[in-house]
């Protein structure tokens, strides 16, 4: 019996020696690959992350694990401890951590043209944005909801909404002509060029 519990007692002692060194190194005993714990938006995710990291991840032999959330949101989980890095908007470094500036995503507020005709006729005001519904990622997305805020003084229960917490369900509901919304620059394309879209409110570009 004595020899059972000491066995039992050095299985878990090396089970959190082994978790230990695997959360301090990245790599476990069992595995030659590496892990990453990373928190990103999704509409990194979506456009220019994965193309990004393809190289360095097979070189290096790199899993990730990936966490989705708003990118004012994932430096929480890098505080939390249950990440190793963050795409963010913050730009100040918490404790322990270094900010570096990964670059710009420009995100401009569309609509089809047959959506800005019908709900739109004579341009963007108060009450035409009361009554037009919009597309919003999800409740923590506050891009599209400030802008509307600050400009006619509209808050969110103030007019009808679209959640659509999927990059790419995001942007065929507003090529679907579903509502308007703010979109990034790498998911816009060629929309702009060809007519497809049309940028409907110019000064609410936001980086």
């Amino acid at each position: 019996q004595a020899g059972q519990s000491l066995l039992h007692y050095l299985q878990h002692t090396r089970r959190l020696e082994q978790n230990l060194l695997q959360d301090l190194t990245g790599q476990s005993t069992s595995s030659s690959f590496y892990r990453l714990n990373i928190a990103t938006n999704d509409d990194s995710l979506t456009t220019w992350l994965l193309s990004t990291l393809q190289e360095t991840l097979i070189r290096e032999k790199i899993v990730l694990h990936l966490k989705v959330d708003d990118q004012t949101q994932t430096h929480h989980l890098l505080e939390a401890g249950l990440v190793n890095a963050c795409i963010s908007t913050e730009a100040i470094a918490m404790k322990g951590c270094l900010a570096e500036p990964l670059g710009t995503m420009t995100y401009r507020m569309v609509a089809t043209p047959e959506f800005t005709r019908h709900w739109f006729p004579q341009g963007l005001h108060r009450n035409a944005l009361k009554m037009a519904p919009a597309v919003i990622y999800n409740d923590k997305d506050h891009i599209h909801t400030d802008i509307i805020l600050a400009r006619y003084g509209l808050n969110i229960d103030s007019y009808p909404h679209h959640y659509i917490p999927s990059s790419t369900a995001f942007v065929e509901a507003i090529a679907y002509g579903l509502g308007f919304g703010m979109v990034p620059d790498y998911q816009i394309g060629q929309r702009l060029l060809t007519g497809e879209w049309i940028e409907i409110l110019p000064e609410a570009r936001t980086d």
